[in-house]
């Protein structure tokens, strides 16, 4: 029986473990920040988009949430618009990779 609910809690919680290992990034490449990527991934990929986050009153960008919760559900529980910071974090990074 224990097993089973340890399968079950598994699988429930496999959609929120952190994609970025899934995502193979090129040098160079860019790809554009939407609300449904996990933070921790976004700014372990893009590091520049960090100080967006904090600037944004999100600090928890290096707490455990970080590693499953996606932006829009973050900035939503926080009340904050994760379409206006997913586009302040683009501005970010394609004004970083432009100085290069």
């Amino acid at each position: 029986m224990a097993k089973a609910k340890l399968a079950e809690k598994k699988e429930k919680n496999a959609s929120k473990m952190p994609i970025f290992e899934e995502i193979h990034f090129e040098k160079g490449d860019i790809v554009e920040i939407t609300p449904d990527m996990i933070i921790g991934d976004v700014v372990l990929a893009y590091p520049e988009t960090l100080e967006i986050f904090q600037k944004a009153g999100i600090h928890c960008v290096g707490c455990y949430a970080s590693t499953f919760e996606s932006i829009q559900e973050g900035l939503t529980r926080h009340g904050l618009d994760p379409e206006k910071i997913c586009k302040e974090a683009n501005k970010a990074i394609l004004d970083s990779h432009k100085r290069k």
